[in-house]
C-alpha cells in the first residue's frame, strides 16, 4: 500500500515538472509582449525599423495560443464535465480582467488626458459611451465588433491587449461543443471547425470595401490546433508520424492563408506586401521554437523566475499597458529611455505580482470552492 501511494506522489511530482513547461513559455511569452509595447513607445525609431521582420508582441500571442491550444482540451478530457470546466474559466479569467478594468474606469476620471496621450490605447481614447464600458466590462466585446446587425456604438477593446481573449472564447466553446458532440478526439472535426472559422473570414474580410484591418486573428485558431496536436503526440494519443503530418499540413494552411489575406490586403491599405509577411512568418516561428525548447527541457526542472513569470503572466498580459503612463506622467524619464524601460518592467512586474496573490489566487479558490459545493447543494 505504502508502496501504492510513493508511486503516486512520485507521478504527481513528475507530471508537475513536466507542466512547468507550459508556465516558462507563458511566462517568456506574456515578457516579450511587454517588451514589444515599451520598445514601440520609448525606442520608437529602432521599432519601426525592426517591425517589418519581427514582432515579438506578435510572437508572444501565438505562442500562448499554441499553449491554450495543448491546455484547454487537457482540462475538458481530465475533468469529463463541462461545467466545471466553465466554472473553472470563469473564475481564472474575470476577476483578473474586472480589476484591470476598474484601474482603466479609474484612469477615465482621473488621468483621461495621460491615457489619451501615452499611445497604450492605440488610436482610439478611453471611451464616453457608457454602453462601450458595460460590454468591455462583460469581456464579451468581441461578439458585439462588426458582428450584430444593429448594434450601434463602438464596442472596441479599452484594454488594447483584450483582443486575444475573444478569441480565447472561440477555443473554449469549440472545445466544448466538440467534447459535448464526442469529437474533440477527431482531428478531422477539429481542422474542419477551425477552417470554417480561421479561412473564411480572413479571405472574406480584405474583400469588404473600405478594409483596412487584416483581421487575421481567427488564424491565431489555427495555432491552438497545433498546441492540441502536440498534447495528442506527448500523451500517446496520436503518433509522432501523425503529429508531423498533421502539423506540416496546418503550417501550410496557416502560409496559405496569410499569403492570401496579406495579397488581397494591400492595395486596399498600401502595405509592404513582402515586409508584413516575413513579420508574420519570423514571429510564428519565434513561437514555434519557444515551445520546441520548452519541450526539450521538459523532463528537467524549469528555472524558478520563468515558472513564476508563468504563473503571473494572465496578470503581466492584462497590467502591463498601465506602465505605460510612466514617460507622460514623468515626462523626463523620456530623455533616458533605458532607465525608464526598466522602471517599467519593475512597476509591470510588482503590480502583476499584487494581482495574483491577492484577485487571481482568490479567485481560482473560489471557483474551487464552488466546484466542491456544488454537490452537496445538489443533493439537499
Amino acid at each position: 500500500m505504502s508502496d501504492e501511494k510513493g508511486s503516486q506522489v512520485t507521478s504527481k511530482k513528475s507530471e508537475g515538472v513536466r507542466l512547468e513547461f507550459l508556465d516558462a513559455i507563458r511566462g517568456v511569452a506574456a515578457f516579450i509582449v511587454l517588451i514589444q509595447h515599451y520598445s514601440e513607445q520609448l525606442f520608437r525609431s529602432t521599432a519601426l525599423a525592426v517591425s517589418p521582420y519581427v514582432n515579438l508582441g506578435r510572437a508572444g500571442v501565438v505562442a500562448f495560443f499554441i499553449v491554450s491550444g495543448f491546455v484547454i482540451p487537457m482540462s475538458i478530457e481530465r475533468r469529463g464535465d463541462l461545467k466545471a470546466f466553465w466554472v473553472s474559466r470563469i473564475f481564472r479569467l474575470y476577476p483578473a480582467y474586472l480589476a484591470s478594468m476598474l484601474i482603466f474606469l479609474i484612469g477615465f476620471f482621473v488621468l483621461r488626458n495621460a491615457y489619451d496621450t501615452s499611445g497604450m490605447l492605440g488610436d482610439k481614447p478611453l471611451p464616453d459611451d457608457w454602453r462601450t464600458w458595460l460590454v468591455n466590462f462583460s469581456l464579451l466585446q468581441f461578439f458585439f465588433q462588426d458582428k450584430i446587425p444593429g448594434v450601434k456604438f463602438d464596442a472596441h477593446d479599452i484594454n488594447p491587449v483584450a483582443w486575444t481573449l475573444g478569441f480565447e472564447w472561440m477555443i473554449y466553446i469549440g472545445c466544448a461543443a466538440l467534447f459535448a458532440f464526442k469529437r474533440l478526439n477527431n482531428m478531422w472535426f477539429v481542422a474542419g471547425l477551425s477552417f470554417v472559422v480561421g479561412f473564411l473570414p480572413a479571405i472574406y474580410r480584405p474583400l469588404k470595401a473600405g478594409l483596412s484591418g487584416p483581421y487575421v486573428g481567427p488564424m491565431l485558431l489555427w495555432f491552438a490546433v497545433i498546441g492540441l496536436v502536440i498534447f495528442r503526440v506527448m500523451h500517446g494519443q496520436m503518433t509522432k508520424k501523425t503529429g508531423v503530418r498533421w502539423g506540416t499540413a496546418l503550417v501550410g494552411l496557416i502560409s496559405t492563408t496569410l499569403i492570401i489575406n496579406r495579397g488581397l490586403r494591400s492595395p486596399v491599405v498600401e502595405v509592404d506586401f513582402p515586409a508584413t509577411l516575413i513579420n508574420e512568418v519570423t514571429s510564428a516561428l519565434i513561437a514555434g521554437a519557444l515551445f520546441v525548447v520548452g519541450i526539450l527541457w521538459k523532463s528537467r526542472p524549469m528555472p524558478k523566475v520563468l515558472v513564476w513569470l508563468g504563473q503571473i503572466s494572465y496578470s503581466l498580459y492584462l497590467l502591463h499597458a498601465q506602465a505605460m503612463l510612466l514617460p507622460v506622467l514623468v515626462p523626463g524619464l523620456k530623455q533616458v529611455p533605458i532607465v525608464c524601460f526598466a522602471l517599467q518592467i519593475g512597476i509591470a512586474l510588482g503590480l502583476s505580482a499584487l494581482f495574483y496573490r491577492f484577485i487571481e489566487q482568490p479567485g481560482i479558490a473560489l471557483g474551487k470552492k464552488f466546484l466542491k459545493r456544488k454537490p452537496a447543494a445538489t443533493a439537499a
